[in-house]
């Protein structure tokens, strides 16, 4: 094994209603890497490099059980 494993890293969202109401909710995204600070550093560069300017933070970073994704377009 290479050391390299997949997380399930939690990404808070905050964003403004029409109503001017702050409203927040939680995506979850599948990074590859070799632990939690590495995994965590895809997010965040993968919000930078789409040009994400969305108010988000991280709320946490968990291994998972995924062996190998598999399917078109990975």
């Amino acid at each position: 094994m290479n050391g390299m494993r997949y997380f399930k890293v939690d990404v808070e969202i905050q964003s403004e209603s029409d109503s001017g109401r702050i409203k927040r909710h939680v995506e979850q995204y599948l990074a590859y890497g070799s632990g939690c600070t590495e995994a965590e550093a895809a997010v965040v560069k993968n919000f930078e490099d789409v040009g994400d300017i969305r108010d988000y933070r991280v709320k946490g970073v968990s291994e998972t059980k995924i062996v190998e994704v598999v399917g078109q377009n990975v």
